[in-house]
């Protein structure tokens, strides 16, 4: 067979079987913010599939986080809890039927924060309760932060969690810098308070 006529029998199978061809010239990148994906555990990972194809439409968009988890949709939030290296993998599905891949590495040190104390107390009237937490933090990474966050929460008899909160840091703070806290938590009328856990939440490195 002539060796044109055979370039145009492929090039027309691929109208009919777009498995066959690069029809829809399927690609796919994963962008993340932070834009370098490596910092601190626990590692908050904002990810995005941006896909390039020729027609058609995208029916699919999985993600392997490459540790145990997985998510849909093309803006997935994923939070690494255990240091270590990771390959978070996205794979994208056309209406043909046509797939691609892309992989990208994470990176997860061990936490930056320290707690090195706190205390709480209640604030009450007969309609409304708050719990609120003092303590104090320490970086203790080899690097500074450009956004540092502690997180409580609080617990009942039961075990049930009633009341979470949050307070950040968004001026850098320096290695071994310690860090004054104070934490509002709103638990209103539920349940009788047993148990407040203080813990390090999102940080990231500073340049």
């Amino acid at each position: 067979m002539d060796r044109r006529v055979l370039v145009i029998v492929v090039l027309l199978a691929g109208l009919f079987f777009p498995g066959c061809t690069p029809y829809p010239n399927l690609q796919v990148w994963i962008r993340t913010l932070p834009e370098l994906p490596e910092g601190p555990a626990p590692f908050w990972v904002y990810f995005y599939a941006q896909v390039g194809f020729a027609g058609g439409e995208i029916v699919g968009v999985e993600w392997d986080f490459g540790d145990g988890y997985r998510g849909r949709g093309s803006e997935v939030l994923h939070i690494y809890e255990t240091p270590g290296t990771y390959t978070a993998t996205v794979t994208v599905t056309h209406d043909s039927g046509a797939t691609a891949s892309k992989t990208k590495m994470v990176k997860v040190d061990p936490p930056a924060l320290q707690i090195l104390n706190h205390r709480y107390w209640i604030e009450s009237d007969p309609y409304y309760r708050v719990v609120r937490v003092e303590g104090q933090a320490k970086n203790v990474s080899t690097r500074k932060l450009a956004l540092a966050s502690i997180l409580v929460k609080v617990y009942d008899i039961d075990g049930s969690l009633i009341g979470k909160a949050h307070v950040n840091r968004s001026d850098y703070l320096e290695p071994n810098e310690v860090w004054t806290f104070l934490i509002r938590c709103d638990v209103g009328q539920l349940g009788e308070i047993a148990r407040v856990e203080v813990a390090p939440g999102q940080c990231y490195y500073g340049n």
